[in-house]
């Protein structure tokens, strides 16, 4: 096989294996409070917070894979599948892939490099659903009782996802993921992937082992526990190098930021978005709507949005708390 033969293969096993998990398309929804609403909405652009995926809520955040990979790769063995050598590769891999990952980037001088470094995952969690019960509850919990639903456009994602080729030469990996929640769908996701990767595997050793060790690191932030179900999470992933500035580049890296949580510092890195993005405020269930229509109108007007464009409605849901 040559180069151009596996860089093509590549490229038709990696569309096999990502391209159908991420058809979502839609509207997206982020549930926040007073505050994180008048911090997102700038005069200039909507202001987005990626946190740091290990000080998330979920703290076996991009843990849950790996014991699936375990479970479902011995299945494989045993059922004849896959080989001992292919297993172990992805034990190796499974391994590796929480560590560390591939880069390619440009220099100050056009140059393309490839390098291998330790990552840092932040991740922007929206969701499918804008009037959840669940979320209401979260996010007014608080004496204020106050909580808001930020709905963008649903071309949102391809905005976000063009922008990976300008940031830091290309060395940030921007990712699109909806979440899955239930077992048996994951289990069957990594069966079948699990065998593509083994025929690849078979036909070039030791170029799959480092395409292994990308799969695994990027499917890692797709699953979750069953118990989140009913977040309806869909998800930006930013993936960063550890080590920086790279090799080559004098320009800096995107500014790591740090906010306060319950209790713990949460870092996090700001991505602007155009105004035009925002199509809908949702209003929570426990807050008086009236009054906090005029509220809205008088926020989006002082900070230049056109309000008249931006539907403000209010949570068809009943609580009493």
């Amino acid at each position: 096989m040559d180069a151009r033969q596996e860089h093509y293969r590549r490229l038709l096993l990696f569309e096999q294996l990502f391209e159908g998990k991420n058809k979502f398309k839609g509207p997206l929804f982020h549930y926040t409070r007073r505050q994180g609403l008048t911090g997102i909405l700038r005069s200039d652009s909507l202001i987005f917070w990626f946190s740091a995926a290990n000080k998330l809520n979920d703290m076996e955040e991009g843990e849950e894979i790996y014991s699936i990979v375990y479970a479902v790769g011995n299945k494989l063995l045993n059922e004849h599948n896959i080989s001992e050598d292919f297993f172990n590769c992805l034990l190796n891999c499974w391994i590796l892939s929480k560590v560390v990952a591939p880069f390619s980037y440009y220099t100050d001088d056009g140059d393309k490099r490839e390098i291998l470094d330790e990552y840092d995952v932040y991740i922007l969690s929206l969701s499918r659903s804008k009037d959840l019960a669940s979320m209401w509850r979260s996010y007014t919990n608080l004496p204020e009782h106050d909580g808001f639903v930020i709905g963008l456009d649903q071309n949102v994602k391809d905005y976000f996802l063009s922008r990976t080729k300008d940031l830091y030469y290309q060395a940030v990996h921007m990712q699109f993921r909806e979440i899955i929640y239930e077992d048996s769908i994951k289990h069957k996701i990594l069966y079948n992937d699990l065998l593509l990767l083994y025929k690849y595997f078979c036909e070039a050793k030791e170029r799959a082992q480092n395409f292994v060790m990308v799969y695994l690191s990027s499917l890692r932030f797709s699953f979750k526990n069953q118990g989140f179900c009913d977040e309806h999470e869909v998800r930006f992933i930013v993936k960063l190098p550890s080590n920086v500035p790279l090799p080559g580049c004098s320009k800096k890296p995107y500014k790591i930021e740090i906010r306060e949580g319950d209790g713990y510092s949460i870092p996090y890195i700001e991505f602007p978005l155009p105004k035009k993005y925002l199509s809908s405020i949702t209003i929570a269930p426990t807050m008086a709507v009236d009054e906090t229509n005029l509220y809205l109108r008088s926020l989006l007007q002082s900070r230049m949005y056109d309000d008249n464009q931006i539907q403000l409605d209010a949570s068809k849901i009943k609580l009493r708390f």
